[in-house]
């Protein structure tokens, strides 16, 4: 998918640090316990994703921004990149439920608990309006996922939909890292989203 930067802080230096590499910023409030959280005790930290590893454009992005970085003259200076921020506030994490696994498919496969369209990776960080079929469910329905907020609260309901088998999402999302690997989503998660305006649902 297209490039993007993770941040724990939302203020000038992190968008400058992005800046360098992408037009996109994602702000948590989650704490993962990943490298990130530790390190910007000391410094301010961001961490870049810029695209798969086959991908000659991810290789172009990451190198661009290294250069940029190490040619700018002040990394914390304001923004000086050809393309304005879009910051991404408090992103979800849509999960499938324990022991689901989930097939990718052009047509729901009857022994699976949930079908997943193999294309679903085109909608990375476009609005995804609620008409598009993003798969299928068996009779479990929207049990086969989980969607919790910054507070815990299970809320899947406000991120997909299911009626008559077909998955939908529930409200105009922005959707990013959608995967269409099977044990990445299993593992981790089919994708994060936030509301059409770029902050959190809760």
């Amino acid at each position: 998918g297209p490039a993007f930067a993770v941040a724990i802080k939302d203020d000038a230096e992190h968008i400058a640090l992005c800046s360098l590499f992408t037009e996109r910023m994602m702000y948590t409030e989650l704490r993962l316990g990943a490298l990130m959280d530790y390190s910007e005790r000391s410094v301010p930290t961001v961490t870049i994703e810029c695209g798969g590893a086959q991908d000659e454009h991810a290789h172009l992005c990451a190198y661009e921004g290294l250069v940029r970085y190490i040619n700018t003259e002040n990394l914390f200076a304001p923004p000086s990149a050809d393309w304005e921020m879009e910051v991404l506030y408090n992103p979800v994490r849509v999960e499938l439920a324990p022991g689901v696994t989930p097939v990718y498919s052009e047509a729901a496969v009857p022994s699976a608990p949930v079908t997943l369209r193999p294309d679903i990776e085109h909608f990375n960080f476009g609005v995804l309006p609620p008409d598009i079929v993003l798969g299928w469910t068996d009779h479990k329905g929207l049990e086969n996922f989980s969607v919790r907020n910054m507070a815990g609260k299970e809320i899947r309901h406000k991120v997909l939909s299911v009626k008559n088998n077909t998955i939908k999402v529930a409200r105009p999302i922005k959707a990013f890292m959608i995967t269409a690997n099977p044990t990445i989503a299993q593992s981790d998660c089919l994708f994060y989203a936030v509301s059409e305006t770029g902050f959190g649902i809760t």
